[in-house]
C-alpha cells in the first residue's frame, strides 16, 4: 500500500510540474541579430556580407534555374568564385530587394503554390527569411492580390535586436509593422496615407529611424490647405505631426540621415522638422520642375522638364547651377563619389560630375528596363544590372572604374 502511495503521489506530482511548465510555455517572438556590420548594399539589387555576394540571377517565362538567389565568394581580385544557387523556391524579380540581418537574408517572393484549379497564386506576395548558413525559409508576412504598383517596404533595425518589416499598400492605403523573430506579429500604424517615405536601406542614423508619410487635412474645415506630414517609429510609437504650414509637401528622400522633401516653390534639407522657415534650401524650384533628382557631395543632380542635367550647389545663401550635358533624356542610376550613371535608351553611360568631362559609354549590354525588374545597383566598383536577350533577363555586372566602353560580365554561367 506504501508503495502504491508513493507512486499515486510521484504520478500526481509529474503531472501537476508538467501542466505547470506548459502554462509557462508562453509563446514568445525570439528576436534574432539585427546587425549589419559589414553588410554593403542592404535593400539593392545584390547584397554582400563580408567576403560573399547575394543575388538574383534573373526571370523567364518559367520557373527555372535563372528565378532563384546565388551566393558568390568574392576574391581579393573582384572575382566571382563558388557560385551556386542558394535559394531556388525563389519566384521572380517583382518588389525584391535583399537585405543581410545578423545572421538571415531577407527577401520577397510571389508565391508558387497552386490554388484548387491548379493555377499558381502569384499573387500572393510573400516576405521571407532563411539562415545564410541554409535551411528552412521562414514567412515572415504576406500579402494577397498585390499590385507592382501598390506595395512598398523596408526593415528598419531598432534597439539590440528588434527588428521591424514596414509595409505600406498603396491600395488598401496603410502601413503595416511587422515585429519580425521566430514568431512575427503585425499592426496597422497608420491608415488614409496617400504617400510614404522609407529609411535608406536598414539605416538607423538621423532620419532613418522614422517612417514618413503624408495624409490629407480636413478640407470640411477653414483653413485647410495642403496636406499633413507625419513621422512615426517603426512599430508604431511615437507617431507625431511634423509639417507646421498651410503648404503641398512632397517627400523625395533621406539621405545619410537627412530627409529632403520640396513644396511648391522650394527643394528643402532638414535633420528633423518640416519647417520652410527654419530648413535649409537646396534648390529655387520643386520637385515638379525636375524629372530626375539626386543628391550627392552636398549637391544636387537634376534633369529639367528640357531634359538638360544640371548641378545644384550653395554657398553662403546663393544657389549656382551648372549644366553638364543638354537634351540628354536620361533615367538616373546613381552617383558614386562625384560620378553619376545613367542610362539613355536602356544604355549605361557615366559622366564625371567635378570635371566636366564628356559622358562615357560604359557597357555595349543594354539594361533592362521592365516593369517590376530589379533596379541597377552600385556595389563596391561593380554596376549589377539585368538584360534581356530571346525573353530571358539574366544578371550582368560592370566595372563602373573603367575609362573605356567595357564587356559586361554575365554572373552565372
Amino acid at each position: 500500500m506504501k508503495n502504491k502511495l508513493i507512486i499515486t503521489i510521484t504520478s500526481f506530482a509529474l503531472i501537476f510540474v508538467t501542466i505547470f511548465a506548459f502554462v509557462g510555455c508562453k509563446k514568445t517572438n525570439i528576436k534574432s541579430s539585427n546587425t549589419t556590420e559589414n553588410v554593403d548594399s542592404n535593400g539593392g539589387a545584390v547584397v554582400t556580407n563580408n567576403n560573399v555576394i547575394y543575388f538574383v540571377n534573373g526571370t523567364s517565362d518559367e520557373v527555372n534555374n535563372e528565378n532563384i538567389i546565388y551566393s558568390a565568394k568574392i576574391s581579393e581580385s573582384g572575382t566571382l568564385e563558388d557560385v551556386k544557387p542558394f535559394v531556388k523556391s525563389f519566384a521572380g524579380l517583382k518588389y525584391n530587394s535583399l537585405y543581410i540581418f545578423g545572421e538571415y537574408l531577407y527577401f520577397v517572393t510571389p508565391s508558387t503554390a497552386k490554388n484548387a484549379d491548379g493555377v499558381v497564386q502569384s499573387d500572393i506576395l510573400k516576405f521571407c527569411r532563411v539562415k545564410l548558413s541554409g535551411g528552412k525559409i521562414q514567412t515572415i508576412y504576406q500579402v494577397n492580390s498585390a499590385d507592382d504598383a501598390d506595395i512598398s517596404y523596408a526593415y528598419y533595425p531598432a534597439g539590440e535586436k528588434d527588428l521591424f518589416l514596414v509595409v505600406y499598400n498603396a491600395s488598401t492605403k496603410n502601413i503595416i509593422s511587422v515585429a519580425v523573430g521566430t514568431n512575427p506579429t503585425k499592426k496597422v500604424i497608420a491608415n488614409n496615407v496617400k504617400s510614404v517615405l522609407f529609411a535608406e536601406n536598414g539605416q538607423t542614423n538621423g532620419a532613418n529611424q522614422f517612417v514618413y508619410y503624408i495624409v490629407d487635412k480636413d478640407k470640411t474645415q477653414a483653413n485647410q490647405t495642403g496636406n499633413i506630414v507625419k513621422k512615426i517609429s517603426p512599430n508604431g510609437d511615437g507617431e507625431e505631426v511634423i509639417s507646421s504650414e498651410s503648404k503641398t509637401f512632397s517627400l523625395i528622400t533621406i539621405v545619410d540621415g537627412k530627409l529632403i522633401y520640396s513644396d511648391a516653390s522650394y527643394i528643402y534639407i532638414t535633420d528633423n522638422k518640416i519647417d520652410t522657415r527654419e530648413n535649409r534650401v537646396l534648390s529655387y524650384s520643386s520637385t515638379s520642375t525636375y524629372d530626375q533628382i539626386k543628391y550627392y557631395s552636398d549637391k544636387l543632380v537634376v534633369k529639367d522638364s528640357n531634359k538638360h542635367i544640371l548641378i545644384i550647389s550653395w554657398a553662403d545663401g546663393h544657389i549656382n547651377t551648372t549644366t553638364v550635358c543638354e537634351n540628354v533624356d536620361a533615367k538616373f542610376i546613381g552617383t558614386k563619389e562625384n560620378k553619376l550613371f545613367y542610362t539613355v535608351s536602356s544604355v549605361l553611360y557615366v559622366v564625371d560630375l567635378a570635371e566636366n568631362a564628356e559622358p562615357l559609354k560604359l557597357c555595349e549590354k543594354t539594361i533592362d528596363t521592365a516593369e517590376g525588374n530589379i533596379a541597377p545597383e552600385i556595389v563596391g566598383n561593380y554596376l549589377y544590372f539585368m538584360h534581356t536577350e530571346d525573353d530571358s533577363t539574366v544578371a550582368y555586372r560592370v566595372n563602373i572604374d573603367a575609362a573605356e566602353l567595357q564587356t559586361a560580365e554575365k554572373l552565372v554561367g
